[in-house]
């Protein structure tokens, strides 16, 4: 008795694995048609050049206070930047012999650091050495931002060739295509994003060493040796 409820029960067990294998058969099949029906998925990724604005609208309290810094240490300039992405999609739509969708994928996506501000604390008018030395400091934060675009770009590029490359493509409807599509595609630019994020603080972090932090602290003394007049001559 025993025996013959242990085979009953394969029996059913097989009997219930049986549609979901054909199932998914067919599914395969109708990926490998459609795979053969369009070209690989489009991918372009491109990145915008950093463009960052100049804002002296708040003196160096306001900007000590933004970036959280002690009440001794005094804040000369600031860089914000926002990275984001648009996406936009083209994809080709052709029904298979079946009923459902086959989808091929065009993916745009452009990077871009926007908007970048160079805040310089209202202290220092436009034109003084003070403001310039602020600026060129606050560039080359504005110069690892530009970099990370540029290494981003290629990558990000290889990971969404290689997620489309192993998408679903078969749909029962177009809307679904697409939120399929815009979904998968952040989620890879999440990833990418994620993992260059360390590198890409690093690189800031570098940026204000230690030497640079004392340097940018002693600019009004610096500034007043440049501007000094020569010694002696006429």
């Amino acid at each position: 008795m025993r025996t013959r409820l242990i085979l009953t029960a394969l029996f059913t067990l097989a009997l219930a694995l049986t549609p979901a294998l054909a199932q998914s058969a067919a599914e395969d099949t109708e990926q490998t048609a459609c795979r053969q029906l369009f070209d690989p998925a489009l991918i372009s990724v491109t990145a915008l050049p950093v463009q960052p604005s100049v804002d002296v609208s708040l003196d160096t309290l306001a900007l000590t206070t933004l970036e959280g810094k002690p009440a001794g240490q005094r804040v000369l300039g600031r860089t914000t930047a926002r990275l984001r992405n648009s996406s936009a999609y083209k994809t080709r739509i052709q029904k298979l012999p079946g009923g459902r969708l086959c989808a091929r994928p065009g993916v745009t996506v452009t990077l871009s650091y926007e908007p970048t501000i160079i805040f310089v604390g209202s202290e220092y008018p436009a034109g003084s050495c003070e403001y310039q030395k602020i600026i060129e400091h606050e560039q080359r934060h504005v110069a690892m931002h530009a970099l990370h675009l540029e290494e981003l770009t290629p990558l990000l590029q290889a990971d969404l060739r290689e997620f489309y490359a192993h998408a679903t493509l078969v749909f029962d409807l177009p809307a679904s295509a697409l939120q399929y599509f815009q979904t998968g595609t952040q989620a890879v630019i999440r990833k990418r994003v994620k993992q260059m994020s360390g590198d890409a603080h690093a690189r800031q972090s570098g940026v204000d060493s230690s030497e640079e932090i004392g340097k940018m602290s002693a600019l009004r003394k610096l500034c007043a040796t440049e501007n000094a007049p020569p010694s002696g001559g006429r």
